[in-house]
């Protein structure tokens, strides 16, 4: 069974790839990224687990908080602000 931390890594990968978006993608999950940039002139979503903290929520109750990060990588063809900003939505 995959930790805590993957599940939820795996979960957002799964609602980004269900979801509608101003540009294609397919979201992928990576431990180590590295992509050389001629690989970048499609969109490419990565989602990364980076770590959970575990506080004390209660007597018996833990709270664990996992995070990732997501990178949205695309070679730009200008240094126009409106194709950064098609990227941002």
């Amino acid at each position: 069974m995959a930790s805590l931390l993957i599940q939820v890594a795996d979960a957002v990968v799964a609602e980004m790839n269900a979801g509608t978006w101003s540009q294609p993608f397919t979201a992928t999950r990576h431990y180590r990224p590295v992509f050389d940039a001629d690989d970048r002139a499609e969109l490419r979503v990565t989602v990364v687990p980076k770590g959970i903290t575990i506080d004390a929520g209660g007597r018996r109750i833990n709270q664990h908080d996992c995070q990732v990060d997501i990178a949205v990588q695309k070679r730009l063809t200008t240094a126009d602000s409106a194709e950064i900003g098609t990227l941002m939505d």
